[in-house]
């Protein structure tokens, strides 16, 4: 059924309401940490200083902290930070799969280098971090570059949520402006209303931003078994909201946005809690201790002055350099008010030491600062970036499920249709045909392989052990409880070794046969040496024991 104005905008009010809980949180984060956001939440006219309430930037820098260190140790484009593999995982002892699946996954992560992801990532972490909710949009480009991928953060406060029964974000509706000349470029200029279209010739009104509304959901009437823009699993709508007017209707094959939450606190609400939400009382306590000791640092320089002269009338004001009138005196006096600044200054650094912590920072700057006395040795840093990857574990598992698994599905999904990637192996065309063709990823940034470093350490300790108990009974057999060719395929993987480096394990059995062919054909014709030159040797001894010609041997 065709989607009407009234019900999309019906359904996206529904939907404002439930996230009006949050936008004081919101708020309150942009106005104190993240002042770029703070007029989408708080509507002003463009390009005001945003900074106007913010005091102290401690909570600022330790959230930018946190949103650098996840771009550079989860995503960082310049290495590559993912490997596919697929998941029957015996089609991966193929070198010709292997080979293919690691030409996908460097041609994915050219073509995502080669646009704004990046730029897009470093602000859906930004979010992340802060607002404990972060939205990505993923489609194609442009039709006129149908192979550029197009990557867009929304800013918070522009979108609504819903989710489905498994706690899923699967409805997502996004505020956005266009003006009539940028309207007319996206969906043409037949698909507008006809007071758009006018404003097209007015040289005043084709540059003025109008509101439109993006809705996507999942379509509940449709025919499966039709491949039409009208029938996919997701619809599209476009809406200009001034005038009612639907623009475009279309649809998807997968949800084209990753919604990543921090932490969920209400099955029932679909936002997340982040360590924005947590660092918040502090940083609003020491913006206003700084605020106060401002004024109070102001007095002390220029305090108010009490003074007889009768021509001084007037209430009293505590205003730096005010004069104040008193009844008798014969002097001009200054104020000094109570209170002691070093004080001030103790409590506000326990405040900042809780906001770093709040955002990871200690563990983040695992080096100790230049001016420590001390150094730390080498294992003493690893274990500091350990325990912070630790802390990060569960919060890093919710990103890959909700942002890094959908979104890499998404463009493998788009440059696959743009025929973009590598022409797969015919066991892998073969496998595909069968259902067994699902891919799986793989993470090889510096965060996502600690999280198996625990593996790693595990058959290492464990290959120790066997080898402290070996030197002490000199049995061999105890290596034979190890699976040696796995052991050593298990740690590439870990460490990110490129597929192509490593033999499949058919190759391997090949070359083994060979040598041992090659062994055993040496070790015959070392034999038949050996034989004759024994021959040769004995030859002599067998003449001499010949008889004559014409000479009988006695019986």
């Amino acid at each position: 059924m065709p989607a009407t104005p009234e019900a999309v905008l019906r359904e996206y009010q529904r939907l404002v309401q439930d996230r009006q809980w949050w936008m004081e949180g919101w708020n309150a984060i942009a106005s104190t940490m993240l002042p770029a956001y703070h007029d989408l939440l708080t509507p002003s006219s463009p390009g005001p200083r945003r900074t106007g309430d913010l005091y102290d930037t401690t909570g600022l820098q330790g959230l930018t902290t946190l949103a650098s260190h996840l771009a550079g140790a989860v995503t960082n484009f310049q290495t590559r930070w993912f490997d596919l593999r697929m998941a029957l995982a015996p089609l991966n002892e193929d070198r010709d799969t292997a080979a293919w699946l690691d030409g996908c996954a460097q041609t994915i992560q050219d073509a995502l280098a080669a646009t704004a992801t990046p730029q897009a990532f470093h602000e859906l972490y930004v979010q992340y971090a802060g607002f404990g909710t972060a939205a990505l949009f993923v489609d194609e480009g442009p039709a006129g570059d149908p192979r550029r991928l197009l990557t867009r953060t929304l800013p918070i406060g522009t979108y609504v949520l819903a989710e489905d029964a498994h706690g899923a974000v699967d409805t997502l509706y996004r505020e956005f402006e266009l003006s009539p000349r940028q309207a007319a470029q996206q969906f043409g200029e037949a698909a507008l209303h006809a007071d758009a279209r006018q404003r097209l010739d007015n040289a005043e009104r084709r540059h003025t931003p109008e509101r439109y509304l993006h809705a996507v959901y999942p379509r509940r009437d449709r025919d499966p078994g039709r491949d039409d823009q009208a029938h996919m699993p997701y619809a599209s709508v476009y809406l200009d909201v001034a005038r009612q007017h639907l623009v475009s209707e279309g649809g998807y094959r997968w949800f084209p946005f990753c919604v990543p939450r921090w932490q969920k606190l209400r099955s029932s609400s679909p936002w997340g809690f982040g360590p924005g939400h947590t660092a918040l009382p502090e940083v609003l306590t020491l913006n206003r201790m700084d605020k106060d000791i401002l004024k109070a640092l102001q007095i002390h320089i220029l305090p108010p002055y009490w003074t007889d002269d009768a021509d001084a009338v007037g209430r009293v004001s505590l205003l730096p350099g005010a004069i104040n009138p008193i009844g008798k005196g014969s002097k001009i006096e200054a104020m000094r008010g109570p209170g002691s600044f070093d004080i001030s200054r103790l409590g506000m650094e326990e405040r900042r030491q809780r906001i770093r912590q709040a955002f990871y920072v200690d563990q983040l700057l695992a080096l100790p600062p230049p001016d420590a006395s001390g150094k730390m040795t080498a294992y003493e840093v690893a274990q500091r970036v350990s325990l912070m990857q630790r802390l990060m574990g569960p919060a890093f598992m919710r990103l890959l499920a909700e942002f890094l698994n959908p979104f890499l599905d998404i463009v493998f999904g788009l440059m696959l249709e743009a025929g973009q990637l590598p022409e797969p192996p015919d066991l892998v065309a073969e496998a595909a045909a069968r259902g067994y063709g699902t891919l799986q990823v793989d993470y090889e940034g510096p965060l996502a392989r600690a999280q198996r470093g625990d593996e790693i350490q595990a058959i290492e300790g464990t290959l120790a052990l066997a080898e402290r108990l070996f030197a002490t009974t000199q049995d061999v057999s105890i290596y034979d409880n190890f699976d040696l060719d796995e052991v050593l395929r298990r740690g590439g993987r870990i460490y990110g070794i490129p597929a192509a480096v490593m033999r499949d394990a058919t190759q391997v059995r090949a070359l083994r046969e060979q040598r041992q062919a090659a062994q055993q054909a040496s070790q015959e014709a070392a034999a038949l040496t050996e034989g004759a030159q024994a021959l040769g040797r004995a030859a002599p001894m067998v003449k001499a024991l010949m008889p004559a010609p014409g000479q009988e041997v006695a019986a």
